[in-house]
C-alpha cells in the first residue's frame, strides 16, 4: 500500500510539472542559455538533468539520507514583476517512512541568503518574491530525513494550486 501511495505522489508530481510547462509556453521566447546548469553538490546520488519551465530552468537531484545536495535553478529576465519559488522533497526513493527535517537555503545569483527555511520530507514550499534578481540561484540542501529525497526547485511566474 505504501508502494502505491508513493507512486501515486510521484505521478502527481510529474503531471503537476508537465502543467506548468505547458500551459505557459512563453519560457522559449524569454530563455538564454537554458541549457547551462553548474553541478557541484556534495552528496548527489543521482544526475538528473535541468528541465525549462515558464520563468528558466528546473534543477532535480536526489539527497541521501542525512546528506547535502545543491541544485542551481535559474531564472530568466523578462517582464513581470512577481515569480514564485518552488522547492519539493519527496521521500520516494526509500521503502522508509520518512521522519526528520530538510534545511533549505536560498542564494540569489550575487551569493546573499534570499530565503531559509526548515520543512519535513513529502513537503513542498512556495514563496512569492517580487522582483527577484535573474540568473543562476543556489538552493543548498541539508537533509536530516531517514531516507533518500528527491528534490525539486524552480521559478515559476505563475502561482499553481
Amino acid at each position: 500500500m505504501r508502494k502505491k501511495v508513493k507512486m501515486i505522489r510521484s505521478f502527481i508530481s510529474f503531471m503537476l510539472v508537465v502543467v506548468i510547462l505547458t500551459v505557459n509556453p512563453s519560457f522559449a521566447l524569454a530563455a538564454e542559455d537554458i541549457n547551462v546548469v553548474n553541478k557541484d553538490s556534495e552528496v548527489q546520488i543521482d544526475e538528473i538533468s535541468a528541465q525549462s519551465n515558464s520563468a528558466g530552468t528546473m534543477d532535480v537531484g536526489v539527497c541521501s539520507s542525512r546528506g547535502k545536495l545543491t541544485l542551481y535553478p535559474t531564472l530568466d529576465s523578462y517582464v513581470g514583476f512577481t515569480r514564485y519559488f518552488w522547492f519539493w522533497a519527496y521521500a520516494n526513493e526509500s521503502d522508509k517512512t520518512p521522519s526528520g527535517v530538510v534545511h533549505v537555503t536560498v542564494k540569489k545569483p550575487d551569493g546573499t541568503v534570499l530565503d531559509s527555511f526548515s520543512i519535513g520530507a513529502d513537503v513542498d514550499y512556495v514563496k512569492r518574491f517580487t522582483l527577484p534578481p535573474s540568473g543562476q540561484y543556489t538552493v543548498e540542501i541539508v537533509s536530516q530525513v531517514n531516507a533518500r529525497l528527491r528534490c525539486t526547485t524552480f521559478w515559476t511566474a505563475n502561482k499553481v494550486d
